[in-house]
């Protein structure tokens, strides 16, 4: 049979190619799992987002789970547990700070999670960094155009690395293209696409989103960019009303952020919502010429939990207190007054959770 051919698109017609299809057929027996990383967010083969306002944290949120990956366990909602995947080697393309910036926020770091001569041992052989680095798409006429030499000199450094995680920050620096046009962007994403299969790496991408509410369609650029990456986490700050409802003390919420799934094609919509909270680290590197630096580091924010020291038997009494009342006794707004639902619960605690229970 003769070969199956297509035309490449995109691309003007002196530049255009024919290039050979390879049909395959569906392979039955075992199917192995996903190559997730961690996280569900750093998976092997494919392309995946962290998407953010300027300022709310997703670049010291990143450093933390890279210093993460680099020692095999888990800094942050893990408490130090070890990764099944082990130490993973990240290549970070800085296309925003430099080199004095990154030692600031990874002293920071180093710091806070009193992290060892061993563990710097780890982080220094197993993450790589590119401050600089040629577009992979740019422009001719109008039109975007593939640039072999850097896609093939970044996918051979990969290799030699043996990089399992690429993060690009920020994406828009990475290309010359409209990142408003849905087709140049498909270029780009096809490019990333390509460099994740072939090298079976992971790429990040970290991306800034419109002015105003943070929700899974704000992310900066054309809906490409969406569609192109097989996850896509959202970073926001809650509102007040929403962190008053959770317990969150006024004096911490300022520096609470909260992380979402903007986009998941291979679990359920929705999923776990984590929090964040910023500290301040100062290195205590002040001249006679500057002033010291202090760094926000990026740490695990857990609600208190109200119920937490409620024993099964006052639970029980609860539940059986509201079976027998009356639904006119159950109601769920304070403004109820005598009939509000929070008097069942309040009568059936101990009088050492009367100060929890106010936050019902």
């Amino acid at each position: 049979n003769p070969p199956l051919f297509g035309e490449t698109k995109n691309l003007p017609p002196t530049k255009r190619t024919r290039v050979e299809l390879t049909p395959t057929k569906r392979i039955r027996g075992e199917v192995p799992p996903r190559p997730v990383i961690y996280k569900g967010h750093y998976i092997k083969g494919f392309v995946t987002a962290t998407a953010a306002a300027g300022g709310t944290g997703k670049t010291s949120l990143v450093d933390i789970e890279t210093i993460s990956l680099a020692l095999g366990v888990g800094l942050l909602h893990e408490d130090r547990k070890p990764f099944r995947y082990g130490q993973a080697k990240v290549l970070v393309i800085s296309l925003e700070d430099d080199q004095n910036e990154l030692n600031r926020r990874y002293t920071a770091i180093e710091r806070y999670y009193n992290l060892t001569n061993e563990d710097l041992g780890l982080i220094d052989t197993n993450i790589t960094t590119l401050f600089a680095i040629d577009r992979i798409v740019e422009l001719e006429g109008g039109v975007p155009i593939r640039r072999e030499e850097v896609i093939t000199s970044l996918k051979a450094l990969i290799r030699e690395l043996g990089v399992d995680i690429v993060t690009i920050d920020p994406f828009i620096s990475i290309h010359a293209v409209s990142e408003n046009s849905n087709e140049q962007m498909q270029i780009v994403l096809e490019v990333l696409r390509e460099i994740a299969r072939d090298c079976n790496c992971n790429i990040h991408l970290l991306q800034h989103t419109r002015k105003g509410l943070t929700t899974e369609d704000s992310a900066r650029g054309a809906s490409a960019i969406r569609d192109g990456v097989r996850y896509q986490r959202m970073l926001s700050r809650l509102d007040s009303k929403t962190m008053d409802m959770l317990g969150i003390p006024k004096e911490d919420q300022p520096y609470i952020i909260h992380s979402f799934n903007g986009k998941a094609n291979h679990e359920p919509r929705g999923g776990e919502i984590l929090l964040y909270k910023t500290e301040s680290v100062a290195l205590e590197n002040a001249t006679e010429e500057y002033w010291g630096d202090t760094v926000g580091v990026i740490t695990a924010y857990k609600i208190k939990d109200i119920f937490e020291s409620v024993s099964l038997s006052e639970v029980q009494a609860i539940w059986r207190a509201l079976d027998n009342a009356p639904p006119e006794k159950r109601r769920s707004s304070k403004q109820a007054g005598s009939d509000w639902i929070g008097n069942l619960i309040k009568e059936n605690l101990p009088d050492r959770l009367e100060e929890d229970q106010r936050q019902l």
